[in-house]
């Protein structure tokens, strides 16, 4: 096992901007070896961002495409890594300390559904080669990194099965100490996205109710959604079906807003139909504009024949604002695991939504 404590800690700045302690926890078998990163750390809902990193030979083995090709304006990946969400706090910590001395197997899971570790204890995995442990003298956890080769592997051909992407053999104290370095990382790692959605100057803020809007976006069943939206007085409901990512795509086409983009568009899909939000600003105000079509197809669009379902103009900063406290009371109400049930094993934006909480946070610091 390689861990320095010391040479791989450094400082870094995100995408966003803000600087960050890292530290690399490293396990290493022969050849084969996996770096995990703590990369981003929020109390307020129980989640972190992990960087995982397969290698053989010090080189990496995957492509580094996030599941679900899901954008993050937050952290891109490394080179051959992928990120892995912890929904449960410090649980892959938990389930390596558990590896050390368990007589089963421990198993852990990301919030992807394509990603697991699986630790098995000594003796329980007989894929060693004759006279192993003779000529070593320790019996090794096998540790098998398990995934879905078809989002992480460009040239990939063959089922969607999940496989063994990577097997490691390790000394029970290599996976201790291992443990403590990820301790390292995530007790040592400060709260990079404070809780905007909690921020008293939100209360504060004198919104007039001509650039005011409100969003309520609700799970109304499996694969089924619904969100209100109110301004100036008039107000509409449009649905969504598992289609599309109905939340990823608002989310995305405010996020792009917020960035400076000029015109953005959502998609709220239905069976059959498509609601299309257009988004056009002109500085520091957005004017909204949500059509309805009959059919879903690009081409056979037409702008004259569409429905104008709602129109508004509001502020950009009202708008972020009720897209994350609108997000941050979907992930309340429903948890991870609970939105990625009801949402057919969608996950929920947290890329995005952590994107928006700092833009918030930005365009508060400005008022």
């Amino acid at each position: 096992m390689i861990w320095n404590r010391n040479a791989r800690r450094h400082r870094d700045e995100d995408d966003c901007g803000e600087e960050r302690n890292l530290c690399v926890a490293s396990l290493k078998s022969w050849t084969y070896s996996i770096d995990i990163e703590l990369i981003h750390r929020d109390r307020k809902w129980n989640w972190a961002q992990y960087e995982f990193c397969p290698r053989v030979k010090g080189e990496p083995v995957l492509n580094g495409q996030p599941i679900f090709a899901q954008e993050t304006v937050l952290h891109t990946p490394s080179p051959g890594s992928i990120l892995l969400d912890d929904v449960d706090g410090d649980s892959l910590i938990r389930a390596v300390k558990a590896a050390c001395g368990s007589t089963s197997p421990v198993v852990w899971r990301s919030l992807d559904p394509t990603f697991a570790i699986v630790f098995s204890p000594p003796g329980s995995v007989e894929l060693l080669e004759p006279g192993f442990r003779d000529r070593h003298h320790w019996d090794p956890v096998a540790v098998t990194v398990l995934l879905d080769s078809y989002n992480h592997v460009e040239d990939y051909s063959g089922d969607l099965d999940m496989g063994v992407g990577l097997l490691l053999y390790v000394k029970s104290s290599d996976l201790l100490e291992f443990s403590e370095s990820l301790s390292l990382e995530y007790d040592g790692i400060s709260e990079t996205l404070p809780p905007v959605e909690d921020d008293p100057r939100l209360g504060r803020l004198q919104i007039p109710d001509s650039s005011n809007i409100e969003i309520d976006y609700r799970l109304t069943g499996v694969g089924c959604s619904e969100c209100k939206v109110t301004a100036s007085g008039k107000s509409v409901t449009v649905a969504a079906s598992y289609l599309n990512d109905a939340l990823l795509s608002l989310a995305e086409a405010v996020m792009a807003i917020a960035a400076g983009d000029n015109n953005t568009s959502a998609e709220f899909m239905e069976e059959p139909g498509v609601h299309v939000w257009r988004f056009t600003r002109t500085g520091a105000d957005v004017h909204v504009l949500i059509e309805w079509h009959k059919d879903w197809f690009l081409d056979q669009r037409d702008s004259t024949e569409c429905e104008i379902a709602f129109e508004c103009t509001c502020s950009v900063t009202t708008l972020v604002r009720a897209t994350v406290l609108s997000m941050a009371e979907v992930l309340r109400v429903h948890g991870f695991r609970g939105y990625a049930k009801e949402w057919i094993d969608g996950l929920f934006p947290m890329y995005t939504f952590n994107s928006l909480r700092l833009a918030l946070r930005n365009l508060l610091d400005r008022t």
